[in-house]
């Protein structure tokens, strides 16, 4: 099948909006997270590896699992270059093939879940694979019209609210522990700039 994202991975990071919209996640995050308990993390739907990069310095290792062969081509590239020794990637689909053989204090994933279709499977198995003082950090857009998209192929949720958040979280048992929708994706279509609400939010596997 086509993987629209391998088309696009060389260019990922040529986006100035994408690369803010991450530096104000991670700003967010790291103000969140309990960093000293965190040494294994699992960035899913990594991508070029933006966000878990952030991370690089602080944790003992990160693997970048991405259904798109060339966004880890990418992963791979940033740790030839600086010489990380702590890196791994994963090409997989957890809604499709579950990986349980290790253990995470973290699991990251950004604008990455409401693609997915059997989404109760993929947080089935984020608890599985963390630790168990783990944390699962969800970034996505907020309930949204179906604009956010050009083309809604592949799409199966416009965003979630934070209802919808909560019972998903508490149907696969996780605690929500933060939230906030402050940030924006911006979106600019033929010279009109939109925004989107985006979510940040941290959990941890019920006790």
């Amino acid at each position: 099948m086509r993987n629209t994202f391998d088309e696009r991975a060389a260019s990922w990071d040529e986006n100035p909006r994408r690369l803010k919209l991450v530096e104000n996640v991670w700003e967010v995050l790291k103000k969140q997270l309990k960093l000293s308990g965190i040494k294994n993390v699992l960035d899913y739907g990594c991508g070029t590896g933006l966000l878990g990069y952030k991370l690089i310095d602080q944790v003992k290792s990160i693997t970048f699992c991405d259904t798109s062969q060339a966004m880890l081509e990418q992963v791979e590239k940033k740790r030839e270059y600086y010489g990380y020794q702590n890196v791994n990637t994963l090409c997989s689909d957890f809604s499709q093939n579950p990986v349980r053989d290790e253990k995470y204090d973290l699991i990251l994933s950004m604008l990455v879940l409401h693609h997915v279709e059997n989404l109760d499977s993929v947080l089935s198995n984020f608890k599985e694979l963390l630790s168990d003082d783990g944390q699962f950090c969800w970034i996505d857009i907020d309930l949204e019209d179906g604009s956010f998209h050009d083309d809604n192929t592949g799409i199966h949720h416009f965003g979630f609210s934070k209802a919808a958040l909560e019972s998903h979280l508490k149907n696969n048992g996780f605690d929500l522990n933060f939230y906030t929708n402050e940030l924006v994706v911006v979106k600019e279509r033929e010279g009109v700039t939109e925004e989107y609400p985006l979510f940040v939010m941290v959990a941890e596997k019920c006790k």
